[in-house]
């Protein structure tokens, strides 16, 4: 019999590229393995961020990160989470990570301020932005129509850093 009661850890993990058994019902007798695109957990970890389960976000940004190296946005949520958790020393890490990983300059930056305001960081978002923005004053047209920051486009630090203040 399957029970409907979900796991929300991942309960295989052999590092990048890897096969893993994706969390399911408890009780299932034969193990259903399939590929995980990193976007799928980009997107698991930024609604686990949204509801505070930091655990959970920090699991889905990991496999994201496993999956794909290269991948800032992974890194920048794990560094997010483990703060939130207390662990500075791994965060520190993980932004570096980011960091490595990042195409062009305030790409890392941006990607810190989006995942701040998705979590509902106002002052961490807005600092990061203006960041992203001293770095790659381009970025500013990205960051007008990005839902993230949707909740902050009436405050006044974030229209004077977009320069429309």
């Amino acid at each position: 019999m399957v029970s409907s009661v979900w796991s929300s850890s991942l309960s295989f993990y052999a590092g990048p590229g890897a096969w893993y058994e994706p969390p399911g019902p408890v009780g299932l007798e034969v193990p259903v393995l399939r590929r995980e695109p990193a976007e799928d957990c980009l997107r698991q970890a930024q609604a686990a961020l949204r509801q505070g389960a930091f655990e959970a976000a920090l699991g889905w940004f990991s496999h994201a990160a496993a999956l794909r190296p290269s991948l800032p946005l992974a890194h920048v949520g794990r560094a997010i989470c483990l703060l939130r958790l207390d662990r500075d020393q791994e965060a520190g890490d993980a932004l570096g990570a980011a960091y490595e990983a990042s195409a062009g300059p305030g790409e890392t930056d941006l990607l810190l301020a989006r995942l701040c305001a998705i979590g509902g960081e106002r002052a961490a978002a807005l600092r990061q932005l203006g960041e992203a923005l001293a770095a790659a004053p381009l970025l500013a047209d990205l960051v007008r129509e990005d839902d993230a920051f949707r909740g902050l486009r009436d405050h006044p630090q974030f229209l004077q850093v977009l320069g429309d203040l």
